[in-house]
């Protein structure tokens, strides 16, 4: 279970711009199978009323990566509505990583995840707690009630983030950003030209079944 974490910190959490393709996300025999990549529990998504095709997203916003390409990812998410998004957080970089995605996943009750993450992905500077305290009033977060909702709950957010990191584990997926597209697996980063094209593929794939 541990083993991605180690491979996260000897890359600093982040992958080259190369994007590689699996066909088989876990091993046959293992004890997590396919469908629970798409099975969200408390992670943040997003799904318009009749998607057809999931993207499961792991990240870290303290990965340079994942920030560089974060307006990749919002302009593919603008112009295609019919797909769900899943944001796996993977926090391993930074101290400030497991406040950021705690403070993110957090941000979901109050209809805020999808902001917040936008706001601190494209937030100047370093991942700090001011960053997270910055783009939380930047999308006009209540930050005492995310605080309560953080204590109420801590335990439940802390399993989702150890669950994200044992399906990462799972897919041998060494760093991040990383995609499941449909039911395809891309370690590295992706641009909107890349992102892309993996969706079509995925959809041309998925058209078979």
């Amino acid at each position: 279970m541990r083993q991605i974490l180690a491979a996260f910190a000897a890359m600093f959490l982040c992958t080259a711009s190369f994007a590689a393709q699996s066909d088989a996300l876990v091993a046959p025999g293992a004890e997590i199978e396919k469908e629970d990549f798409f099975k969200p529990g408390i992670a943040p998504q997003i799904a318009p009323r009749g998607y057809n095709l999931t993207i499961v997203y792991f990240m870290d916003y303290a990965c340079p990566q994942c920030r560089r390409y974060t307006p990749d990812v919002e302009r593919v998410m603008s112009q295609d509505r019919q797909i769900r998004w899943i944001y796996r957080d993977i926090p391993s970089i930074s101290p400030h990583s497991r406040v950021a995605a705690r403070v993110a996943i957090a941000a979901q009750w109050q209809n805020r995840h999808h902001a917040f993450h936008r706001a601190l992905m494209t937030m100047p500077g370093r991942l700090t707690d001011a960053t997270i305290r910055a783009a939380a009033n930047k999308v006009g977060l209540n930050w005492a009630k995310l605080q309560r909702d953080i204590k109420l709950r801590g335990k439940e957010i802390d399993r989702q983030i150890e669950r994200n990191i044992e399906l990462a584990d799972a897919a041998g997926m060494p760093g991040t950003p990383a995609f499941i597209v449909g039911e395809r697996q891309t370690n590295g980063a992706l641009d909107y030209a890349g992102l892309r094209a993996e969706i079509a593929d995925a959809r041309r794939e998925l058209s078979k079944h």
